[in-house]
């Protein structure tokens, strides 16, 4: 098995509406399961267009775990 890449502390997007900085160090702290985001197979950094974003990022928040849902809340 190869060995995992060191995870980044944060990921920024920098988007026209405003960039986005995720936490990743705080998702891992929560145990969050890399699959979750990266899906199965290699540990690649996610592809985020606007519709997979808002249904992985804000749908995962909105589905009962804490997190932001309010577009200020991501985009500054």
């Amino acid at each position: 098995l190869a060995a995992l890449p060191t995870p980044p502390t944060q990921v920024k997007y920098v988007l026209d509406r405003g960039d986005v900085t995720f936490d990743h160090a705080a998702h891992l702290a929560r145990r969050e399961k890399c699959a979750t985001c990266h899906g199965d197979g290699p540990v690649e950094k996610v592809a985020l267009g606007k519709k997979k974003a808002h249904v992985l990022c804000v749908g995962c928040h909105a589905a009962g775990r804490k997190g932001p849902k309010a577009c200020g809340d991501c985009h500054a």
